[in-house]
Order: structure tokens, then C-alpha cells, then sequence
């Protein structure tokens, strides 16, 4: 963070927010996976809106978690290029703010789908597991984290780059910051894949439910969502010995 002595605050809050988003939304995906599991194996009947949160809102955990690397990559190229538009503050101010109309358009089109189309989940033209049509109001959600992988798809891109060529200007380069270096353009590679696969993926689900494939769970949250998570965790918390 530039003038990082005055803002050491700062930083061990988006940090503790980091590991926050990350743990709660590793719990989530795990409890989804339990809750789903038990529902195919006749174990127990999950009610349909908990099964939907599970699937919805660990996504916007990781989301925001990759939202705060976004944001110290972009404080790093703003700060470099001395601007005086895209200031710490600024670049702060707006990822709290798409974070926080994000997580409050979500929460409103959860809201309406329990006091509005809570009447449909005893319909017998709706499953469990959303195997029908969703509500408008579950394709809000959808629609919200559709905007989410493309917005940061692009951004991740961009600012990811600019940091790794800033990288390549650091002199006297040593075995461990070649290291660094591999892992950070394996990062800046492998999550904006992972988006832009992810984008359409999640955009045709609000038309048509993958439910009814059994096996796509595990490959689908697996190598676009658990994976460049590891990736990232990976890369951040390596700490070179020199």
C-alpha cells in the first residue's frame, strides 16, 4: 500500500478479510457438498432455498477474497504511475462499495425469493436442487456473480500483468524471485481462465439446471472454483528464503 507505515490498520483488516472470506467459503462448499451427497443418497430432503445459498454465496466469499488481491495489484500500478485519480483511498472506496451493492443486491434477491416465491417450493414442478426453471430472483443472483467473473476476468488480466512486469523490473533477480515470479504468472494466468470458463457456465445455468448430471459438481467446482483458490493461496503465502 503506498504510504504503508500510516496504514498498517488497512492492511491487517483486508487481510483478516482475506482469510476470512476464504475459510467461510471453503466451509460453504464443503457443507454443499455434504448437504448434496446426502440428498442423492435419499439421506436426508434439504430445503431448496438453503441448498441454493449454499451454491450462491461461498462463490461471492471467494469473490471478494480475489476482490481484495485485486485491489493491492491496482494500488501496486496506480502507485507506480504516481496517479492522482486512482488514489489508495479511491481504489478502496470502490471495492468496498461494488462489494457491498453485490452482497446487498444478493441478500435482496435471496429476501424475495423466501417472502415471494417461497409458495413454489412445494410445487411438484420444482426439485430440491433447482433441477427447474429458477426464479427470476435466483437469476438476479446468478446475473450478480455472471458480472462478477467478467469484470474480474479482465481486470485480473490487466492489473495481474502490470504487476508482473513491474516484478521483471526488480534488479539483481535471485533463483527465489524467479520463483516468485513463475508462480505469480502461473496465478495471473490460470484465474482469468478459470473466470471466463466459469462466465458462460454460470449464465446458461439460470436457463437450464445441471443438477440433473450427478457428476458435475466435482469437476465443475473442483477445477474452476477449489483449484485457482489452491493456486492463489499457493502463490501468496509462499515466502521465499531469501
Amino acid at each position: 500500500l503506498r504510504g504503508a507505515s500510516a496504514r498498517q490498520p488497512i492492511r491487517f483488516a483486508l487481510n483478516f478479510c482475506f482469510y476470512v472470506c476464504v475459510f467461510a467459503g471453503a466451509v460453504c462448499r464443503f457443507v454443499y457438498f455434504v448437504v448434496i451427497v446426502g440428498f442423492r443418497e435419499d439421506w436426508w430432503s434439504p430445503d431448496h432455498l438453503a441448498l441454493f445459498t449454499l451454491i450462491d454465496i461461498p462463490t461471492l466469499f471467494f469473490l471478494t477474497a480475489y476482490s481484495i488481491v485485486l485491489f493491492y495489484w491496482a494500488d501496486l500500478y496506480h502507485g507506480k504511475r504516481q496517479s492522482r485519480v486512482f488514489t489508495t483511498d479511491m481504489l478502496l472506496g470502490i471495492g468496498v462499495v461494488i462489494n457491498a451493492v453485490a452482497y446487498l443486491l444478493a441478500l435482496g434477491f435471496i429476501w424475495v425469493d423466501v417472502f415471494v416465491f417461497s409458495n413454489l417450493a412445494d410445487d411438484d414442478s420444482r426439485t430440491i436442487d433447482g433441477a427447474a426453471t429458477l426464479t427470476w430472483a435466483e437469476q438476479g443472483v446468478n446475473i450478480i456473480i455472471t458480472l462478477f467473473y467478467v469484470v474480474f476476468s479482465v481486470a485480473y488480466l490487466i492489473y495481474g500483468w502490470q504487476a508482473v512486469s513491474l516484478f521483471r523490473e526488480v534488479p539483481a533477480v535471485t533463483p527465489e524471485r524467479r520463483a516468485v515470479l513463475r508462480r505469480l504468472i502461473l496465478m495471473v494466468t490460470t484465474i482469468p481462465l478459470c473466470f471466463l470458463i466459469r462466465t458462460p457456465i454460470t449464465f446458461i445455468g439460470m436457463f437450464w439446471s445441471f443438477s440433473s448430471l450427478w457428476w458435475f459438481d466435482l469437476p465443475y467446482y473442483g477445477l474452476l472454483e477449489i483449484l485457482p483458490l489452491l493456486i492463489m493461496m499457493f502463490v501468496l503465502l509462499y515466502r521465499p528464503q531469501s
